[in-house]
């Protein structure tokens, strides 16, 4: 087994603006996002993410909103820490 792991990251602000209308809780299987990161057997690092963006809007409302701006920092953090 290569090495694997991953980040459980949540906004608790974000997340009380979904969770506040009981119509939405649905999205509650997705909460915290997770970010995936996984070495290969030439030992190349990798992070997987759920495209939440997107996601979000199959869902529309609130949840399109949260879940947009959710995305755009997600791709932030991935970009902080990330070597290009």
């Amino acid at each position: 087994m290569n090495r694997i792991g991953s980040i459980a990251i949540c906004n608790p602000r974000s997340a009380s603006r979904i969770l506040a209308d009981d119509g939405d809780k649905k999205v509650s299987a997705f909460m915290p996002i997770e970010i995936g990161i996984y070495e290969d057997k030439s030992r190349q690092v990798y992070i997987s993410e759920l495209n939440v963006s997107l996601l979000g809007k199959m869902f529309g409302g609130t949840i399109a909103k949260v879940m947009s701006n959710a995305g755009k920092d997600i791709k932030d953090i991935i970009a902080s820490v990330a070597q290009k």
